[in-house]
């Protein structure tokens, strides 16, 4: 009776013991999947997209305002030496993703070749663009609460209603903006290398639009998170059609920043595939990578150039 006991004891020891490593494997194994995932969709999409994969449903959402970016390298030609080069500043501006991901709502959507595609606004539990986390890069909520104030007082004064989350079309805009800079200087540092010098030298075009947007899990393996709509597409034509050096964005655009003191250039009539010829704006950025704004006493801490008001925001007939 007691051998009995201790083999019974031995084996519901045995068993107790690989239902905690089993147990312990699957937590691991949960976890693992969470990192992929969130490496791979929006956080707020991850738990959703299982529930709908569960229940063999299609995921999508609807958006009445994002603001889309195609930013493109220029004078850079890929192949495999240059794989390197690509793949160190692709990770630098992640880096910089980090700061507006998780307070703005920035996410990254896809790289096509030397095109990095960015969205701001893809997030349902959105209320606001700016968090009110004291969490976030102190430079960057300065600028987004100036142009909230902005927007806030450009509404007030015109007796308008305020659209919501406008805001986050500034918001890429400064993510965009920071793309440049980080460019600026890792073209910099790729100077002092006499194996990089001449592999190297790459500008940044960059197009901007807003508006509505669908956005989606597509896939049964590998799967991908995507957007789609006209803002998808006149964001992808202000890159095609824009300048090195330039941040280009569409009229609806402009005027959005132009609310939020920000000037933007009018370039002229630009054609556009599939919609024809439209309005075109360059956003007005110093020489030190500044924005420049239509009020200068907002410039206070920034090293800004004056401009004459013909280069402000202007609409053509």
């Amino acid at each position: 009776m007691e051998r009995q006991t201790e083999f019974n004891n031995k084996i519901n020891f045995k068993w107790r013991a690989e239902l905690k490593k089993k147990q312990r494997d699957a937590r691991l194994a949960d976890q693992s999947i969470s990192i992929l995932l969130h490496n791979i969709l929006p956080a707020h999409v991850v738990d959703i997209y299982l529930t709908s994969l569960a229940r063999h449903e299609l995921y999508y959402e609807s958006y009445e305002m994002v603001a889309v970016m195609f930013a493109t390298l220029k004078n850079f030609e890929l192949n495999f030496p240059s794989l390197r080069v690509l793949n160190e500043i692709i990770s630098e501006f992640d880096r910089i993703l980090l700061y507006y991901k998780d307070d703005y709502s920035v996410e990254k959507i896809k790289i096509v070749g030397c095109t990095y595609m960015a969205a701001c606004g893809l997030d349902i539990r959105l209320s606001s663009t700016v968090s009110g986390r004291q969490n976030a890069h102190e430079s960057i909520a300065q600028e987004v609460l100036r142009a909230r104030r902005s927007i806030m007082s450009f509404h007030r004064n015109n007796k308008l209603v305020k659209k919501r989350n406008e805001d986050i079309v500034f918001v890429l805009t400064a993510f965009a903006l920071d793309l440049m800079r980080t460019l600026w200087v890792c073209n910099a540092n790729y100077k002092n290398f006499s194996n990089d010098r001449e592999m190297f030298s790459a500008d940044i075009r960059i197009g901007i639009s807003s508006g509505e947007v669908m956005a989606g899990v597509v896939g049964a393996s590998q799967v991908h998170y995507d957007i789609w709509g006209n803002a998808v597409n006149m964001a992808s034509r202000m890159d095609s059609t824009g300048v090195a050096g330039q941040i280009q964005v569409t009229d609806e655009t402009a005027s959005i920043l132009h609310k939020c003191g920000i000037k933007c250039n009018y370039r002229g009539m630009t054609f556009v595939k599939g919609r024809g010829i439209l309005p075109t704006f360059f956003v007005s950025i110093d020489e030190n990578y500044n924005f420049q704004y239509i009020n200068e006493s907002w410039t206070t801490g920034h090293s800004s150039k004056s401009s004459s008001s013909s280069n402000e925001l202007s609409y053509a007939e």
